[in-house]
């Protein structure tokens, strides 16, 4: 039998991004995985933290940190400068501060499964910087739910592509955000 402690909807997915240090300790990591430039200046951080991830990019001195979660809003310290549901946002994407852009789009797993699975082995073959997924069980009669994460490198702009499945729901949430590096 498995217990769910938190409420795992898809319905429930806010965003929160962070412009300076964040404790992430509190959160629940599954599987994580980090990426340092040659020359040490760009370190990229990611986990999945249940059925959601934070990407955490460091550049120089400053920290930019996304986290996508069903409770993104509890208290990690820095400075939250947007926090919003997804369920709320009025478009399918949002940009932040000229350096940041974020989209999303909902599908359903059962009609779209085969393009899932393509997109995702595309990603894979496109030389991430960071490239994992976790699977998680679900009630007896339904398959693993999954969480995916995929970073690459364009130019000086780090992309980041997640998939979040709530198979209950027959839901998956992908998302593409971009990260420019230039100053």
């Amino acid at each position: 039998m498995i217990e769910l402690i938190k409420d795992v909807s898809y319905k429930a997915l806010n965003i929160a991004i962070y412009t300076d240090e964040v404790n992430l300790d509190s959160l629940h990591i599954f599987r994580s995985s980090q990426w340092s430039s040659r020359d040490g200046e760009i370190t990229i951080h990611a986990a999945i933290i249940g059925t959601s991830h934070f990407v955490q990019i460091r550049k120089n001195n400053g920290v930019f940190t996304e986290i996508l979660s069903c409770d993104a809003d509890q208290n990690l310290g820095g400075k939250n400068v947007y926090f919003n549901a997804l369920s709320e946002l009025k478009q399918n994407d949002f940009s932040f501060n000229n350096n940041y852009q974020f989209k999303h789009e909902i599908t359903s797993i059962k009609d779209e499964s085969i393009l899932i699975d393509n997109k995702w082995k595309d990603l894979e073959q496109k030389s991430p910087l960071i490239h994992m997924d976790y699977a998680f069980e679900t009630m007896d009669a339904l398959p693993l739910a999954e969480t995916k994460i995929s970073i690459h490198m364009e130019g000086e702009t780090v992309v980041v592509y997640t998939l979040h499945e709530y198979q209950e729901e027959n839901k998956a949430v992908w998302s593409k955000s971009k990260y420019s590096l230039e100053d």
